[in-house]
């Protein structure tokens, strides 16, 4: 064979990775959707709050999970399990999920609002988890995960008319950080976290 010749990959692993795959474009997909009209936020929260009483009906045991929730906890976070050999996927699908959370942030106050209640109680567990002396927080992937959706969150704006994602640092967006309580959050979290940590920032 030539050296040009690629190296197929083994099935299971095209077979692990085709979920990942087709969960980017769909996010990518919706990101371009939500910026070209504004109304589609409307239909995504909706769905969020459709789903979030269907397992508060179903399901009252488990604490409620809506879209938002899934995104934030179950597609931004980089996973650690590298096994299926698509990390460099499983980074773009983070990126798209951080992208999806940051235009429904830009596009619509209320989105705004459920997505930062939503980090708010994420940042909290592990807030409290490393609130007592005998304990410290660790580093995680999740957490910086987190800290790295609010800080696009304040810096990208895709609030303006064009629908065009920009830099820029956006007033509302944060007042609705320092009411929804992400503040005191983060502030918290610095008094916790394992700065000596060799993971640590």
């Amino acid at each position: 064979k030539g050296e040009g010749a690629r190296k197929e990959k083994p099935e299971h692993v095209t077979e692990t990775c085709t979920g990942p795959a087709k969960v980017t474009f769909i996010l990518k997909l919706m990101r371009e959707i939500l910026l070209m009209d504004v109304q589609a936020v409307s239909g995504v929260r909706r769905r969020d709050s459709e789903i979030y009483q269907l397992r508060a009906t179903t399901q009252p045991d488990i604490p409620r999970q809506g879209v938002f929730h899934h995104v934030l906890h179950h597609l931004l976070p980089v996973s650690n399990d590298n096994s299926g050999g698509c990390s460099e996927l499983r980074e773009k699908l983070s990126e798209k999920a951080s992208w999806f959370l940051v235009v429904l942030c830009g596009r619509s106050n209320e989105a705004r609002r459920r997505i930062i209640s939503e980090l708010v109680i994420a940042l909290s567990l592990y807030y409290d988890s490393g609130s007592s002396h005998e304990s410290r927080l660790l580093p995680s992937r999740k957490v910086l995960a987190f800290v790295e959706l609010v800080y696009s969150v304040l810096s990208k704006n895709s609030s303006s008319s064009s629908g065009i994602s920009v830099s820029g640092y956006s007033p509302d967006i944060a007042r609705s950080m320092i009411d929804g309580g992400i503040v005191l959050r983060l502030t918290g979290m610095l008094q916790s976290i394992d700065l000596d940590h060799p993971d640590a920032p």
